[in-house]
Order: structure tokens, then C-alpha cells, then sequence
């Protein structure tokens, strides 16, 4: 007599669900199947997402109806940093982050609170009508792992009564993106920069 084995799934019909509206928005597979992204499991692996990204492949995803980027996704935000411009970006998604969470965003935040984060930046940004490259939904997720390991900071500036986003990585100087002044609690700046 053969005992019947039954093969348990490995994910939850609505963490199939939780990875389509993911993908929906634009994250990467590649983060995805890489990234701790359900508390006290396992990642899900490449294969896992790729099954669950088979399911929605032959509909056209938000992020690409909408525009919203989905690349580049950029494991090191900080070195992406070159510019003014970039600068202010992750400063809207960094202010945007602290406003939600505080200091909680050193410690650990989770895939739902990045992409609660991610929405209200995407609303400031379209409020004023940013004309500059918006930050993927991928980057902001390594932003708050940034922020987590401290190679990130919010900083903040006096002068101009707002946070922004300071990188230990980043290749301009580290300073308000406004007022070009260092804020409390930014990193020591040692280094000659220029704007």
C-alpha cells in the first residue's frame, strides 16, 4: 500500500498575490527571489518568483502602463549620488521614509513599509511635478537596507527645516541638497567635495 505524500507549497496563495502586487509596481525579480522579504522564512528563491511572475506574464504590469520605473535597480544607492539632482530624489524618498517611520528606519523596515514609503514619495513627487529620474521601487528598498547597516543617513537641516538623504558612498558632498550646508547628524564630512 502506497502512502500518499503530499507536497506542501512553499508559498501562501496570498504571498503569490503579495509578489504580484510587487511586481505590479515595478520590483525586480532578481530582488525578489534575493531579498528576506516575509518575516521568520526563507527568501523565496529565483525559482519561486519566476513561477509566480509566470502567472501575470502575459498581462501588462501597472509600472509599464503607468511609466513607473522599475530600473535601474541599484544595490548601492549611495553611489549613484553624483549629482544635485539625484541628491534631491533620494532626499524626497528618504524624508519620506522618516516622516512614516522615524527612527525605526535605522533598524529594520519591511517590504510593506518601503513600499508605503515608496507611494507617498511617488505623491510628493507628483505633486510638484519633479521632472528629474524617479528612484525604482527596487533602490528604495536598498536604500532602507543603506539606512539599516548606517552607510545611509536622514539627516537634519536647520536652515531649511527638513530631512534629506546623506551617503557615506556618495560622490558629492554630504550636505541639505537645498542650502548646501551639513545638517545634524550627518556624517563628518573630511573629504574636500565640490558641488
Amino acid at each position: 500500500m502506497h502512502k500518499e505524500i503530499k507536497r506542501k507549497s512553499a508559498r501562501l496563495p496570498e504571498e503569490t498575490l503579495w509578489i504580484h502586487y510587487l511586481l505590479h509596481i515595478g520590483f525586480t525579480k532578481s530582488l525578489l527571489s534575493e531579498a528576506k522579504i516575509r518575516k521568520y522564512r526563507r527568501e523565496y528563491g529565483r525559482r519561486s518568483i519566476n513561477r509566480a511572475s509566470d502567472l501575470i506574464k502575459d498581462s501588462q504590469l501597472a509600472f509599464q502602463i503607468h511609466g513607473w520605473p522599475s530600473l535601474p535597480s541599484n544595490k548601492e544607492p549611495g553611489k549613484s549620488v553624483s549629482s544635485l539632482n539625484t541628491l534631491t530624489e533620494f532626499s524626497f524618498l528618504a524624508s519620506a521614509m522618516y516622516y512614516l517611520y522615524k527612527e525605526r528606519v535605522y533598524t529594520s523596515l519591511s517590504i510593506a513599509e518601503v513600499v508605503s514609503a515608496y507611494e507617498l514619495y511617488t505623491n510628493i513627487r507628483s505633486i510638484h511635478e519633479n521632472k528629474n529620474k524617479q528612484i525604482s521601487p527596487s533602490t528604495a528598498f536598498y536604500v532602507a537596507r543603506e539606512l539599516e547597516l548606517d552607510i545611509a543617513l536622514i539627516p537634519y537641516c536647520n536652515n531649511c527645516n527638513i530631512r534629506y538623504y546623506s551617503s557615506a558612498d556618495q560622490h558629492i558632498k554630504n550636505a541639505c541638497p537645498f542650502c548646501r550646508e551639513a545638517g545634524e547628524g550627518d556624517f563628518d564630512d573630511q573629504k574636500n567635495w565640490t558641488f
